[in-house]
């Protein structure tokens, strides 16, 4: 569990900072290998309400077009964070009730009081 906040923080950066075509291209030939995996799709608000309350730390990737660039690199990530739950969703009821307005990656993290 130690390792959990900097893996947080690491996915964090990458979603963040501008990355070179070069590492871009580094994270989809690591990421092809067998153990590869697909983000859950959410295409309802209670779809999504449910998977952001099932586990600690879960990345949802919010986009209103599949075909934008970010989605790939969203996509290599998401096969190199194994432990990380991973959500994607282009439903507008969806990014509405998060009050998404562009595409956006977003990082929940369950709190307790």
């Amino acid at each position: 569990m130690g390792a959990m906040p900097f893996r947080c923080l690491y996915l964090l950066c990458l979603f963040t900072c501008k990355l070179s075509p070069e590492v871009a291209a580094e994270v989809q030939e690591s990421s092809d290998g067998p153990g590869a995996r697909e983000p859950v799709r959410l295409t309802d608000v209670q779809a999504a309400m449910e998977f952001v309350a099932a586990a600690e730390v879960v990345v949802i990737g919010f986009f209103q077009d599949l075909e934008v660039p970010a989605v790939s690199l969203f996509h290599s990530v998401v096969k190199n964070f194994q432990d990380v739950s991973f959500g994607i969703s282009t439903a507008s009821e969806v990014l509405a009730h998060y009050s998404v307005t562009g595409n956006t990656i977003s990082l929940f993290r369950l709190v307790s009081q």
